[in-house]
């Protein structure tokens, strides 16, 4: 190919981050504001001793071994992603509201993922 295909292929610079990159710092902001004040509205529900399900657990016939309480609080954190979606695609109350609290339900899963499988 000659220079100037290779110039016209290549893209645009610029100053600026990338688009991907300005558009997910212009929103984790706005995620982090999102379960700070969720925190502070519930308290650690999420701490493995307040972790209590019993008809899920019933329904899933779990142990009481030592990881119980750890898996049952991974399956929460993808249930409650997977409910976001649910509620982004089926109602108009707070799309916004559902896609934020989806990425910190997503992040949250990821990192309890993450102790779960002791990495």
């Amino acid at each position: 190919m000659t220079d100037a295909i290779v110039e016209l292929l290549q893209p645009a610079q610029s100053q600026d981050p990338p688009t991907f990159t300005r558009a997910a710092d212009a929103t984790l902001p706005r995620v982090r504001a999102t379960y700070v004040t969720r925190g502070e509205q519930y308290g650690d529900t999420w701490a493995l001793p307040n972790i209590h399900s019993p008809l899920t657990e019933y329904v899933l016939g779990l142990r009481r071994d030592p990881d119980y309480r750890a898996w049952l609080r991974l399956l929460r954190a993808a249930v409650l992603a997977d409910v976001k979606d649910s509620r982004v695609i089926g109602g108009p109350v707070s799309i916004d509201d559902h896609l934020l609290d989806g990425i910190a339900y997503r992040a949250t899963f990821a990192e309890f993922l993450r102790e779960y499988e002791g990495r």
